[in-house]
């Protein structure tokens, strides 16, 4: 008789075994699969955390790529030229450095202008020539600047043939209108004086030769003023011309007879308040020692004439 409790290999292999079995074993695959797959997503998602939050990560660390100073742009040679892109006029380049402002002590002339001093001055650009009718007229039709006078006045200001003739009848604050519409400014006196004389001394803006028809428009060479720039052989050592005629220029400083012995060595930028405005150079109906590199003159910042005109300074 056979044992009951003794089953045979094919009744355990039988198909109700292996239905029960194949749904476990795939199950067990589904979840091996979905948790590994979770466990990624969910490493990714951490270390895209921890990098918005500003947390390190190590497995992006790199060493920055070090940075190249750019080079250092060189300046331009004393007296290279550039053209003012609002006026046209050409701008002169006057490196830094220093220069003998004034003169030593002489008993023939006034005295404003001593002791001759050593002034250190930082580079800038000054205009070629003084500003024009022409030059003036195009701020004028900006908005930016007030006619500087009457037909009746000046003529020559409306007349197209004195285009390239000098602005005058300007007061200080109309000449400085203008350079600001330009993009600059008045020259100190410093400024100015550089500009016409140079590093050293010398007494004129061309050096030690007497003014002539060649040189400058003064002394009543001509009946009025010229088209600037018309005198080459009376530029600067800078190459800056018409510093020693055609027009007296206005400058930005205040006047005060006594300024150069307290002036500072760097920069001086005048007093800090006064009631006439410094002019520089000579103009059309000077005489002709009126020249003179050094010479200074003052008038009331508001008075305009037939021999007042400027001409603008940039930085660099």
């Amino acid at each position: 008789m056979e044992n009951p409790d003794v089953y045979s290999l094919e009744e355990a292999e039988s198909p109700h075994f292996w239905a029960a079995a194949i749904p476990v074993l795939l199950f067990g695959i589904l979840f091996v699969h979905f948790f590994f797959t979770w466990r990624a997503r969910w490493q990714k998602s951490d270390l895209s955390h921890k990098s918005d939050t500003g947390a390190p990560l190590i497995i992006l660390a790199h060493t920055p790529m070090p940075t190249i100073p750019p080079l250092p742009t060189a300046a331009p040679p004393p007296g290279a030229q550039r053209l003012s892109p609002l006026d046209g006029i050409v701008q002169v380049y006057i490196p830094a450095g220093n220069f003998q402002m004034g003169r030593s002590a002489s008993g023939d002339e006034l005295s404003d202008d001593q002791p001759q001093h050593t002034v250190w001055l930082d580079a800038f650009w000054i205009g070629l020539t003084p500003a024009t009718n022409a030059a003036y007229s195009l701020c004028v039709a900006s908005g930016d600047c007030k006619p500087p006078c009457s037909p009746e006045t000046n003529p020559h200001y409306y007349d197209p043939v004195y285009a390239s003739h000098p602005v005058v009848y300007v007061t200080w604050q109309a000449a400085q209108d203008y350079c600001r519409w330009a993009g600059g400014r008045l020259p100190t006196e410093a400024e100015w004086e550089r500009a016409a004389g140079g590093d050293g001394w010398r007494e004129y803006p061309w050096g030690e030769a007497d003014p002539a028809e060649n040189l400058a428009n003064l002394g009543g060479f001509n009946e009025s003023t010229m088209p600037v720039g018309s005198f080459p052989e009376g530029a600067s050592p800078f190459g800056v011309l018409d510093m020693g005629g055609n027009v007296r220029e206005w400058t930005a400083d205040w006047y005060a007879p006594d300024y150069y012995p307290v002036s500072p060595a760097a920069n001086p930028q005048g007093p800090p308040t006064g009631t006439e405005r410094v002019l520089r150079g000579a103009s059309w109906n000077d005489p002709w020692y009126y020249a003179k590199l050094t010479r200074r003159y003052a008038h009331a910042p508001d008075s305009a004439g037939a021999n007042r005109g400027f001409r603008c300074a940039f930085d660099e």
